[in-house]
């Protein structure tokens, strides 16, 4: 989902739902309603896709885990964020931020970060507060040497300020 390869992940999402039914795999079901909610919002079902991805999220958590949800609430709310619904996309935000510390994701930092300042702008936030939420997002990057994240916040700072 990072990278943003729906093409690819379309068909993947049911059917991994399938097969995890056939094998009785719960949570790879679950992971498959998030991904393929994540490809029906990418794909213009923005409502239904979101619902399917809260559905796979509840599920994950009725089992105790946690594994990847920061990054499905990530995803969340950057689909919020490209149709102008800054107060939801913060919700998500806020969501995902206790998920970062007990399943070791601290490279999520960064990418909440990043998504904090994409939603500062929206509401019209002062330039400098979005600069600070971006270089936070590029020092935790940078400290981890996680390059991704590094070029994520690079090409979101051009976005925003060239």
């Amino acid at each position: 989902m990072l990278r943003d390869e729906v093409a690819t992940l379309a068909p993947i999402g049911d059917e991994l739902v399938r097969i995890a039914q056939r094998r009785n795999a719960r949570t790879w079901g679950l992971y498959g309603e998030i991904l393929a909610g994540w490809c029906a919002a990418r794909g213009g079902a923005l409502d239904a896709g979101l619902a399917r991805m809260e559905r796979g999220i509840a599920g994950i958590h009725a089992i105790n885990g946690n594994l990847f949800i920061s990054v499905v609430r990530f995803e969340q709310a950057a689909l919020l964020i490209a149709d102008k619904q800054a107060e939801a996309a913060l919700i998500c935000l806020d969501a995902a931020r206790p998920m970062l510390d007990p399943g070791g994701q601290r490279l999520g930092d960064s990418e909440l970060h990043r998504l904090r300042a994409l939603v500062l702008h929206q509401i019209g936030a002062p330039a400098a507060e979005v600069e600070r939420e971006l270089a936070l997002a590029h020092e935790m990057a940078s400290a981890k040497q996680a390059r991704f994240f590094v070029a994520r916040v690079t090409r979101t700072r051009e976005a925003l300020f060239s």
